[in-house]
């Protein structure tokens, strides 16, 4: 019990000590502007990802939705999820098991499609597909004819989709593909 006791006494003397040097390093000028800049860094921070959620937010809600099939082969829950091409609002954000960690723009759609009804206005194609090659084929679908209207567009789209997963592609023929539709190879 003795050994114990002073045990707890040396390092309630430690503690002391560094409760001195700190309360010094508090006095410093250097580092109460540290404080202050780390403070004004984390306001400025939630002021950014406020103002950029908004951004979003009006985005999502102004957007003539054209959804795909996003589903994958591992999908656990075996039921469609859907993607908007236009717009990026990609459902898959409510399936994470950790919202808080999720990166800025996923961070917004999923607090989105949790503030709102999730509606899937618009367009709606059944079909599966990537859904970065689904976003790739529709910006090129605009690039070549930047008058298209969305009727149109998304027949063009089901039938680039159609062709994909209908036929056998090589493994060399899917990267050329990949690669002029500039997404990367996976």
């Amino acid at each position: 019990m003795k050994d114990v006791k002073k045990e707890l006494e040396n390092v309630e003397e430690e503690k002391k000590l560094v409760d001195e040097q700190l309360e010094l390093l508090f006095k410093s000028e250097d580092v109460k502007k540290y404080f202050e800049l780390t403070a004004k860094q984390h306001k400025l921070r939630n002021t950014e990802n406020e103002l950029f959620k908004k951004i979003k937010f009006e985005e999502y809600d102004n957007c003539n939705h054209i959804w795909i099939n996003i589903s994958e082969d591992n999908n656990v829950l075996n039921k469609k999820i859907y993607g908007c091409i236009k717009c990026g609002l990609d459902k898959r954000v409510w399936y994470t098991s950790s919202p808080t960690r999720l990166e800025i723009e996923k961070r917004a759609m999923y607090e989105y499609l949790r503030s709102c009804y999730y509606n899937k206005d618009g367009i709606q194609i059944d079909m599966p597909c990537e859904f970065e090659l689904g976003k790739a084929i529709y910006k090129r679908i605009i690039e070549t004819h930047p008058d298209i209207d969305d009727k149109t567009a998304s027949i063009y789209l089901r039938a680039a989709i159609h062709n994909i997963n209908e036929k056998n592609i090589s493994k060399k023929r899917n990267n050329k593909i990949l690669k002029r539709l500039s997404l990367n190879q996976k």
